[in-house]
């Protein structure tokens, strides 16, 4: 997750040391989250954006809909084929479980089509470029001017 913290603590005229004893954590703690090594926890994340005296969503932005990230693809394979598995299980056996079965199919997959298909979208070379716009468009959304 990209964050401010380093933005808004050098704006405050602070180095590491001082905005951690400022906030009660180490050193460390906060070279660890200005390098994204770390992600705060929910209350300390509260802590640095009240500090701050702003909201966490202008600190700390969290990537939302990156369509194009290998994992994705991943994890549209996995649903696509569990739901190959279910598909075939309900259609080769004859239990009380077959309309479970076929929703389970369903269920893996058409969100497993989905996701691939995104992925390929977002990922073609003519597409690369609408998707960095995406990206830096929601990104500005959430800093602050």
């Amino acid at each position: 997750m990209e964050n401010r913290v380093e933005e808004l603590r050098k704006k405050a005229g602070m180095n590491q040391d001082d905005f951690a004893k400022a906030i009660r954590v180490s050193r460390q703690t906060i070279s660890s989250i200005e390098t994204g090594k770390y992600n705060p926890s929910l209350e300390l994340a509260f802590t640095i954006a009240d500090f701050f005296d702003t909201s966490i969503e202008k600190i700390f932005i969290h990537e939302r809909g990156c369509q194009n990230e290998k994992s994705n693809l991943i994890t549209g394979i996995v649903y696509l084929l569990a739901g190959i598995v279910f598909l075939g299980t309900a259609l080769l056996t004859d239990t009380k479980l077959d309309g479970l079965f076929f929703g389970f199919a369903g269920a893996g997959i058409i969100p497993g089509i989905m996701m691939i298909f995104k992925y390929c979208y977002w990922s073609s070379p003519k597409n690369k470029e609408r998707y960095a716009e995406k990206l830096e468009k929601e990104k500005s959304n959430y800093t602050m001017n």
